[in-house]
């Protein structure tokens, strides 16, 4: 008997049973006195060892799992369950110098071979990692465990098609779990093979008393993780197991409208409803897709269907604030949203978007009891950015400017995550090119003022040196400015798809510099640069601030505009060496930069009163400016404020903004509401005399059409780079008395120069010509220095 045995066999069996009640304290004790008398029964040091697993005892599971191999070296199973043991813990060295030579007896099985195989991958020598792993499948086909790790370490190193492959028999398996099951999936996607992704997981699903549910349900996983393609291959392959399924197609057209293809979502959601008219959720989905499209007025009969249907669905509700706010129905959206904002169900994004409404609204008292900034941190952690530019001119601390940061860390951490989960193939090696190959990615390159900004490049570019391909994510039909940019540049694509589809397309066309325009502006795919799609990537114009991208490698500033500290931004600025902004120029006049003539005298000639004016966006107005506005006004006595803008006949932003100056001791009949319609907008600058910027959030294109029409603006400058923009228009247009970095200076001189009639009729006069002889006049200057950023850009990185 050996000396457990004298021990006695009570014991170990005690410890079993201690150890299986979950009593694992009592268990160890007991092994622990077992153990004195060095059992010569592999069993029980085994059984050791499980314990030690349970309470977390590293060192002590290696040590028994090896001193039940030294009792019994011939034991596949100890052996196996050392080797296993060795591998979770990275104990891969002493993995290979168990398994010996390739002439041990009895010879490693299967299994063994797979996990030799883990350990050679984890040292570094994939071939003898990949050696392993089909050695255990030519014994084992059927080894689960290899054949995913083999389908793995092809796939990471770009043999897509193999990996495929090896993987496809686990959709068969029995023992496949649901992530194997999803790896067949992604794997063949990934190999260009969707119909065998497809087939793979109608195969997973037969047999299953539920398989459509089942399949339903693989989707619904795949897509809250993102992954918009693979949910869209398990619902195709629940649709074709049960044609018509109204569950399957829903989530269809979800899934297609994400991988930016909208009219496949219409064709799927027109479906569900020929079959259910009144299904809420294909209603509300048909709505939301038809104001993404650009068609607002199409989708508002839709919403309100559903709320014909169920007056409380807060979805229909909210998509219907949306529909209404770009038709300029901001009175009953703003009626709508107050409904909504204390609602119970609503998820982030929706009260991102209602809050808002309200923003527009200029709702500041209902507002002030309403904390927006954890909702845009929950919403960016699913990687949505909606609403992100409101942001901007809530900032008014550098706490705030933290936190706007860590959003928008928050949301490039997601596409971070999916970037590696979904890779793009290695970047090749440069190829010689006869031309510098610059990629423009923005969903505005039509009628937009980002065109506007960007045609001076369009046309002037130096052909023999650059070549420039332009991507547009913009979903609507094109215009006449999108055919224009078109037959000027060396490419025009619409891209389709989500953001990895649009990172591989500009991979392989050789990118060397993107310059993407959007930011977290409408239609944008950002969030392709996470993939690291060109050798270097610049943010400009489109969005002042950090995207919070470590991929986005720079960001466009001029002199003026760069803020005085690095502190809140992730990339790294980079100098175009002139104006960050170029008007005025004969190409811009051809796209919406119009040239509109200018009153001689200033306005306040023919009225007798200075007549201050702000034609930027409601969204940018805040409590704090309208204080600042209304000492303004009362260092004027008989001044008027112009609020020049497309919604100022909304009778609920009236209201709110006289009812705010109201509370600052203004006559409300002292602000007046302009509309300008399209293609009459710079007309109204002659009926301004002084405009009075926005702050934290400055203007950009309104103070460049302020001075154009020879109308000065008086900004506060800011810390952040938006709140710097007219900083460096006003500047560069010699115009730095106007710029100040206090509030007290702000009015003083808005005040100040309200009374120097004098020099209001000069600039009205001289300023367009001064601009047009400034570097922001130079178009081709300015088109050289932009896309030589490019080249310093990539020149950086070697």
């Amino acid at each position: 008997m050996n000396q457990a045995g004298a021990f006695g066999d009570d014991r170990w069996q005690l410890a079993r049973r201690e150890a299986a009640a979950g009593r694992i304290d009592a268990a160890a004790a007991l092994y622990a006195e077992i153990w004195r008398y060095q059992p010569a029964d592999p069993a029980i040091w085994i059984d050791a060892a499980r314990v030690a697993a349970r309470q977390g005892r590293d060192a002590d599971i290696i040590a028994l799992m090896e001193r039940a191999h030294a009792l019994a070296p011939a034991d596949t199973t100890v052996r196996l369950q050392l080797l296993t043991a060795l591998a979770r813990l990275g104990r891969n060295a002493r993995v290979l110098e168990v398994v010996g030579a390739p002439d041990l007896r009895p010879p490693a099985g299967p299994e063994e071979l797979s996990i030799l195989g883990y350990a050679h991958r984890r040292l570094g020598d994939d071939a003898a990692a990949e050696r392993c792993y089909r050695a255990s499948l030519a014994g084992d086909p059927a080894n689960l465990t290899a054949m995913i790790n083999l389908a793995n370490l092809l796939e990471a190193t770009d043999r897509m098609a193999e990996a495929a492959e090896v993987i496809l028999p686990a959709a068969d398996h029995p023992a496949a779990t649901v992530d194997m099951l999803r790896r067949v999936v992604l794997l063949n996607m990934r190999a260009q093979r969707p119909d065998r992704a497809v087939a793979a997981a109608i195969r997973s699903a037969k047999g299953r008393e539920d398989g459509v549910g089942y399949l339903l349900g693989l989707g619904k996983r795949a897509y809250e993780g993102w992954h918009y393609k693979e949910a869209l291959l398990f619902w195709q392959a629940a649709e074709s197991l049960d044609p018509g399924n109204v569950g399957a197609l829903t989530n269809l057209a979800s899934a297609y409208r994400l991988l930016k293809q909208p009219a496949e979502s219409e064709r799927v959601l027109r479906q569900v409803l020929d079959v259910e008219p009144d299904n809420l959720a294909a209603l509300n989905a048909l709505g939301n897709l038809l104001i993404e499209r650009g068609d607002a007025a199409g989708a508002i009969p839709v919403l309100r269907r559903t709320l014909e249907i169920d007056p409380g669905f807060i979805y229909g509700k909210a998509n219907l604030i949306r529909a209404l706010l770009d038709q300029q129905g901001i009175d009953e959206a703003a009626g709508l949203a107050r409904e909504l904002l204390d609602a119970s169900g609503l998820d982030n994004e929706q009260f991102i978007a209602v809050f808002g409404i309200l923003r527009r609204a200029c709702d500041f008292e209902y507002l002030a009891g309403h904390d927006v900034w954890p909702h845009f941190l929950k919403a960016a952690d699913r990687g949505r950015f909606g609403g992100m530019f409101d942001l901007l001119s809530m900032v008014r601390t550098d706490a705030d400017a933290e936190s706007l940061l860590e959003i928008h860390r928050k949301w490039a951490g997601t596409m971070r995550a999916l970037a590696r989960k979904e890779p793009l193939p290695p970047r090749p090696r440069p190829a010689a090119k006869p031309r510098f190959r610059i990629g423009v990615l923005s969903s505005d390159l039509r009628q937009h003022v980002v065109s506007i900004f960007m045609s001076p490049v369009f046309a002037h570019y130096d052909r023999s040196r650059y070549e420039i391909v332009c991507y547009s994510p913009y979903n609507g039909s094109a215009d006449r400015v999108e055919r224009l940019i078109a037959s000027r540049v060396d490419r025009f694509v619409r891209v389709k798809g989500d953001a990895p589809s649009v990172a591989r397309m500009i991979r392989e066309d050789g990118i060397d510099a993107l310059y993407e325009l959007n930011g977290f502006t409408k239609f944008s795919q950002t969030g392709c640069v996470a993939w690291q799609p060109a050798r270097a990537h610049i943010s400009y114009l489109g969005y002042p601030f950090s995207t919070g991208l470590r991929e986005m490698d720079f960001t466009l500033v001029d002199r003026y505009i760069r803020p005085p500290t690095d502190r809140f931004t992730d990339e790294r600025y980079l100098d175009v060496g002139g104006p960050y902004y170029c008007f005025g120029s004969r190409a811009q006049h051809l796209i919406g930069f119009d040239d509109h003539m200018i009153d001689r005298e200033p306005h306040v000639t023919r009225t007798g009163h200075i007549t201050f004016g702000t034609f930027n966006n409601p969204f940018k107005y805040t409590p704090d400016i309208v204080a600042a506005w209304a000492r303004v006004l009362h260092g004027v006595p008989g001044s008027r404020l112009n609020v020049v803008r497309p919604e100022g006949k909304s009778a609920v932003l009236q209201a709110n903004l006289r009812a705010a100056f109201a509370r600052e001791g203004i006559d409300p009949a002292r602000i007046i509401f302009e509309i300008n319609p399209p293609g009459t907008h710079t007309f109204w600058y002659n009926r301004v005399d002084i405009c009075l910027d926005t702050f934290p959030q400055t203007g950009g294109t309104t103070t460049c059409e302020s001075l154009w029409m020879g109308v000065p603006t008086v900004s506060l400058v800011g810390n952040q780079l938006f709140g710097r923009l007219s900083r460096s228009i006003l500047s560069w247009a010699g115009l730095q008395d106007l710029c100040h970095d206090d509030l007290d200076g702000y009015v003083r001189c808005a005040v100040a120069l309200a009374g120097d009639i004098d020099r209001l009729r000069e600039l009205r006069r001289t300023l367009r010509d001064r601009i047009l002889a400034s570097p922001m006049g130079d178009e081709r200057g300015f088109t050289r220095r932009l896309l030589e950023a490019g080249e310093r850009a990539v020149a950086a990185f070697g």
